[in-house]
């Protein structure tokens, strides 16, 4: 990422003031680098921020972010136009941290879909035995036979597990250490547990999901929105006998041509990312979104997985893997548009 002081990777540096950069560690190219409540952030600027992954320090960056919107509404200019820019918008990240927006979105959203999904808490499994707790949500997503768990808040498949209605159904490449069953069921009790007593109760909350072949037989497609635009598209895939399509899991993480959308599934896209617009970012910029969907390619259709607004990994390598430059002028348009927007 470009800083003031350095050009690492051939990125442009810019004296453009009152800009920060947040990230989640220590980078031997960043210079002036401060902890606050545990964030590591170099100081660019002062005044504009762009936000990176910080999933080890969830409390602390939504103290962060909540801090970040006193000041917003504490420093305004006298047309009462916030001095501190954030991208994306504080608010914005919040209500992305937690899955629980994919049920605003299911409940509220008229003619959006996601994922089959149902929250999980402590008391909707505290009575029932492992059998049980596996029937009762299978039955509930049309009797299916596998299903999905994963916490509410986490990222990179962290604690997330596929199991089935008995033993000979369970995926056993749902984690690389755990094998069976009764040792994942186990953990998520636990976490559910702990929930009760947690200051932030999403941690340790699970959402369940239908296991969907689709993801196994297609993958997952990503469509990335930068400065408010359809930049680019990806394929995810999973590697044979395993279901998570992260790279560091043996996915692959391909560019997918526009054109292999029709012109309908392209709309679905841009409309979702319209309607987060209105809804959630009437008057700040979004600076970038990535919508993880799977296709229906019969309706043209498309469910949503998840939304990243609050990841800057955009997978630019992937336009043009033998033309590194490619990514680099991607990354410096980026930055690019920050500084417009801060001077603007």
């Amino acid at each position: 990422m470009p800083t003031t002081n350095c050009n690492p990777n051939g990125l442009k540096s810019h004296t453009t003031r009152d800009i920060s950069l947040i990230t989640d560690s220590k980078k031997d190219f960043y210079t002036n680098q401060e902890n606050f409540l545990g964030v590591m952030f170099t100081l660019l600027t002062r005044r504009l921020i762009e936000v990176q992954e910080s999933v080890d320090y969830y409390d602390e960056f939504i103290e962060w972010l909540h801090i970040l919107e006193q000041l917003q509404a504490k420093y305004q200019d006298v047309n009462h136009h916030v001095m501190i820019r954030v991208f994306n918008d504080p608010s914005l990240m919040i209500w992305n941290s937690s899955k629980r927006y994919l049920f605003e979105i299911q409940e509220e959203w008229n003619g959006y879909n996601i994922v089959p999904s149902q929250i999980v808490d402590f008391d909707s499994v505290k009575n029932l035995n492992d059998d049980e707790v596996v029937n009762k949500y299978c039955l509930m997503f049309n009797n299916c036979e596998k299903l999905v768990f994963k916490p509410l808040i986490s990222a990179g498949s962290f604690n997330t597990f596929v199991i089935g209605k008995s033993r000979e159904t369970n995926d056993k490449a749902s984690v690389d250490y755990l094998t069976n069953r009764e040792e994942n069921l186990k953990i998520i009790r636990k976490d559910l547990s702990e929930s009760c007593q947690s200051k932030h109760r999403d941690r340790k909350l699970y959402i369940v999901q239908p296991f969907l072949d689709c993801i196994v037989n297609d993958g997952e497609y990503s469509f990335f929105y930068v400065n408010e635009k359809l930049s680019h598209t990806l394929q995810k895939r999973p590697k044979d006998g395993d279901f998570r399509v992260q790279g560091e899991f043996g996915g692959s993480n391909t560019y997918a041509d526009l054109s292999r959308f029709n012109e309908t599934i392209l709309a679905n896209g841009q409309h979702l990312f319209e309607k987060i617009k209105k809804e959630k970012s009437p008057n700040s910029f979004i600076l970038y979104c990535r919508l993880d969907v799977v296709i229906d390619w019969n309706s043209n259709n498309i469910s949503i997985c998840e939304l990243e607004l609050l990841e800057p990994h955009l997978y630019f390598e992937t336009i043009n893997p033998n033309d590194p430059s490619v990514a680099i002028q991607k990354e410096n348009e980026l930055y690019d548009s920050v500084v417009k927007h801060n001077i603007a």
